[in-house]
């Protein structure tokens, strides 16, 4: 994005960073638990339609690595 390179963290089903290519983390989306809702840290000062894509393909990925209950 702008030029720049990221990584994307899944740390669990429900915590996600992004990190730059100085380590340092510029983005953290962390579900609120039994509260219900999810807190997005943008360090970095992203458009809040990046940070909307970025948590939706964050949700996208959960989806993809559920086992199938049949």
């Amino acid at each position: 994005m702008n030029g720049e390179e990221y990584l994307l963290t899944m740390h669990n089903s429900q915590n996600y960073s992004l990190i730059n290519a100085h380590n340092s983390e510029v983005l953290r989306i962390m579900h609120k638990g039994i509260a219900g809702g999810w807190a997005v840290e943008d360090i970095c000062g992203f458009v809040p339609e990046i940070i909307c894509g970025i948590f939706i393909f964050c949700r996208y990925i959960e989806q993809e690595n559920e086992f199938l209950v049949v």
